[in-house]
């Protein structure tokens, strides 16, 4: 929630400070997005180029999760005095891991910019923020695919509802649904269905040998 509160403070300065963002008006005139020196005209060559940073941007964050360093932040995560009593720089790697978190951000920013070519600060509001939330939370928190199983099934089951008022509700009944039945996400639905199958199994009547 500190996050979602952070993500207001900066939108709100962006909407007020005229000079640079042109306030509520937002920034048009964005220029399309340039690769090596070669203007990217087409949606093809763009989508292409949006692929490629989400491979690179997910194979560098899948690394830095099965590194030392990500050891460190799930440790922190999991039981941070006890990793502070081991000799774990808490501030420091916390500040790291925002760091981090912020560069893919803006890197995923960038590129938006520069495809749909005008900003708009209220466009990246609360509303925007607690949907990464709940990403996160449906798709499985702790698990690298389970923000992308996250945002990959709750976007294409919003779709009919984009930009309506059903698609708040849709993304409140998914939260609720995911806290009441998979308090794990998404990701540990097939481990459920498993372990579910394996009762029904064992619980089964055994048929009694014949006379």
């Amino acid at each position: 929630m500190v996050t979602v509160a952070f993500v207001e403070v900066i939108r709100l300065i962006a909407a007020i400070w005229v000079p640079l963002t042109r306030g509520n008006s937002g920034l048009s005139g964005i220029p399309k997005p340039n690769l090596l020196g070669i203007t990217l005209v087409s949606k093809s060559s763009q989508y292409y180029l949006a692929v490629g940073l989400t491979v690179i941007a997910l194979f560098v964050l899948w690394r830095l999760e099965r590194s030392r360093l990500g050891l460190t932040w799930r440790s922190i995560g999991l039981a941070d005095n006890l990793a502070q009593s081991l000799g774990v720089n808490i501030a420091a790697n916390k500040l790291l891991a925002f760091a981090v978190g912020c560069f893919f951000a803006g890197v995923a920013g960038a590129f938006y910019a520069h495809f749909i070519r005008f900003l708009f600060p209220p466009e990246f509001g609360f509303l925007m923020a607690t949907n990464i939330l709940v990403y996160n939370f449906v798709g499985g928190r702790g698990h690298f695919v389970g923000p992308i199983v996250g945002a990959t099934f709750l976007s294409l089951l919003s779709e009919p509802f984009r930009g309506s008022a059903y698609e708040t509700i849709f993304f409140s009944i998914a939260m609720l649904l995911t806290i009441l039945f998979l308090p794990g996400g998404l990701i540990t639905l097939p481990g459920k269905l498993a372990e579910l199958k394996w009762w029904r199994a064992t619980a089964a009547p055994t048929p009694s040998p014949a006379a």
